[in-house]
């Protein structure tokens, strides 16, 4: 019999799967498309330290990828008013190919994952799945407390 970790495993890999063929396709590194992609779809978080602990992925791939991303045209870095600490990243039209890839890689995703469930079932489903990710996040919350 599986374990939940397993299956955790099982959806982790299916989800890199998707996510590596866009990101081979759009031309960046996974990374560089995790970043465009959560700036998309998280406009209020919208700081190098936001990725960090929000995607958990490492300061240094972050300040890399971010190096890299506004090098090559698909984002930029501003400063809001005159507070000068702090660097908001702002997508560039150039990302929303990218975006889009990614976003549709997502959709590819859930929908192999979701096959065969009734609208009711992927309601439920979400329902219960949000419930564990506040779960997560409190006791993650806990520990840094």
């Amino acid at each position: 019999m599986r374990s939940f970790w397993d299956d955790m495993t099982a959806m982790r890999s299916l989800y890199s799967t998707q996510m590596d063929a866009a990101s081979r396709a759009c031309g960046l590194a996974r990374v560089e498309l995790e970043i465009l992609l959560f700036l998309a779809n998280n406009p209020q978080y919208d700081t190098a330290t936001d990725i960090v602990e929000r995607r958990c992925i490492s300061k240094a791939h972050v300040s890399q990828s971010v190096k890299s991303l506004e090098q090559r045209g698909y984002l930029e870095r501003r400063y809001a008013g005159d507070n000068r600490r702090t660097i908001h990243l702002h997508l560039l039209e150039c990302a929303q190919s990218a975006v889009d890839a990614g976003r549709q890689a997502r959709v590819r995703c859930l929908a192999a994952l979701l096959e065969g469930f009734s609208e009711v079932e992927k309601e439920l489903f979400r329902s219960y799945l949000s419930r564990i990710s506040d779960n997560a996040w409190a006791q993650m919350k806990k520990g840094e407390d």
